[in-house]
């Protein structure tokens, strides 16, 4: 359990040195992020990673090729395969092949995907709010200021092996 004067997140002690760096602090906030995201997106029974998937769909036009999600998510193509096989099973999703190479599959989102999209984009404002409440408007503007400098200083999203 925690001790006097220390916070309570985990079920299990740090060191205090640990609670008060910089990257243990980021983690947990991350946690209580990824947390709060969950909880909103299971009515969708969703992840972050297929709204993801999902947004870049909506952005091109309902429609991208799995090498493409696999370029932008960075992710590997089994991934991104599993992912797209389970928005296929919830109906957002749908397949078909490219007319211009056979080998390759054209993900669409559906007009069910599309209003679930919609909902799920509803339901992370909902999410960032919740998140942010114990900010000011001022303190919220600070926040993101400061977490696009930091993500500034790391490789594209592209780059890093996430899986």
């Amino acid at each position: 359990m925690a001790k006097k004067g220390r916070t309570v997140f985990l079920a299990f002690d740090v060191p205090l040195e640990v609670e008060q760096n910089y990257v243990f602090e980021i983690w947990k906030a991350f946690a209580r992020s990824l947390y709060i995201t969950r909880q909103k997106l299971a009515p969708l029974k969703i992840a972050t990673r297929h709204y993801t998937a999902m947004a870049i769909l909506a952005s091109s036009d309902h429609s991208a090729t799995q090498s493409t999600l696999v370029k932008r998510m960075g992710l590997s193509p089994n991934v991104v395969l599993g992912m797209v096989d389970y928005l296929d099973r919830l109906g957002y999703t749908k397949r078909v092949r490219n007319p211009r190479n056979r080998r390759e599959n054209i993900v669409l989102l559906s007009e069910k995907g599309r209003n679930a999209y919609d909902q799920a984009f509803r339901l992370l404002k909902q999410a960032e709010q919740e998140f942010l409440s114990s900010l000011s408007g001022e303190e919220c503007k600070q926040f993101l200021d400061i977490t696009k400098k930091l993500g500034e200083s790391v490789p594209s999203i592209r780059d890093l092996a996430i899986d």
